[in-house]
C-alpha cells in the first residue's frame, strides 16, 4: 500500500482570520492617532498665527498712539487682515483705567485715625490721577474655523506721563 503524504506548508483558515483580525485593529489604531496628531497640529498652527497677528496688531496700535493724546485713542476699532488671512479679524477697543479699591489693604488697626484719614485721601488722590493718566486697550482676535469661531485677547496700557500729579498741600507735579 502507498502512503501519500499531506503537504503541510500553509496556514489555515483561523490563523488567516486572526492575522487579518490582527492588521485590522492595528490599522485603526493608527489611523486614529495619525488623525488625532492631525487635529492637534491643526489647532497649534492656527494658535501660532493668531498670536503672531494679535503681537504684530498690538504692536501697530502702540506705534500708532505712542505719542498721541489718550483722548486720541479710538473706543472701538475693528477690520479684518484682507485676502492673506481670510478667516482672521481683529477688533480694539479701549475704555477708562479703574483702579481697584485698596483702601481695606492700606488701613492697618495700629494707625490712629489721622494717618488712616491722610492715607485714604492720598489713595483718592492717585486713583484719580490713574484715571485720568492711564488708558487701558484691549486688542482681540477671531479664528473662524468651519461653524466655530476663536477668540485670543491682549490687554495693554496707555500712560500719558505727562499728566500733572497734584497732590493738596504739596503743590503741582511737573
Amino acid at each position: 500500500m502507498i502512503l501519500l503524504k499531506k503537504n503541510k506548508s500553509g496556514f489555515t483558515l483561523v490563523e488567516v482570520l486572526i492575522a487579518i483580525a490582527i492588521f485590522a485593529l492595528s490599522l485603526v489604531a493608527l489611523t486614529t492617532s495619525w488623525y488625532s496628531n492631525e487635529l492637534k497640529t491643526r489647532k497649534a498652527r492656527i494658535s501660532t498665527q493668531a498670536a503672531l497677528l494679535l503681537e504684530q496688531k498690538m504692536a501697530e496700535f502702540e506705534m500708532l498712539y505712542e505719542n498721541e493724546s489718550l483722548s486720541s485713542l479710538p473706543e472701538e476699532e475693528s477690520g479684518d487682515f484682507g485676502e492673506d488671512y481670510p478667516n482672521y479679524r481683529w477688533s480694539f477697543e479701549s475704555q477708562e483705567f479703574t483702579m481697584p479699591d485698596l483702601s481695606q489693604a492700606l488701613i492697618s488697626n495700629g494707625e490712629d485715625q489721622a494717618n488712616q484719614q491722610m492715607m485714604l485721601m492720598i489713595m483718592q488722590q492717585m486713583k484719580g490721577y490713574f484715571s485720568e493718566a492711564i488708558k487701558e486697550a484691549k486688542v482681540t482676535i477671531y479664528v473662524k474655523v468651519r461653524d466655530k469661531e476663536a477668540r485670543y485677547s491682549a490687554t495693554t496700557y496707555f500712560v500719558d506721563y505727562d499728566t500733572p500729579l497734584s497732590v493738596p498741600g504739596v503743590g503741582a507735579g511737573p
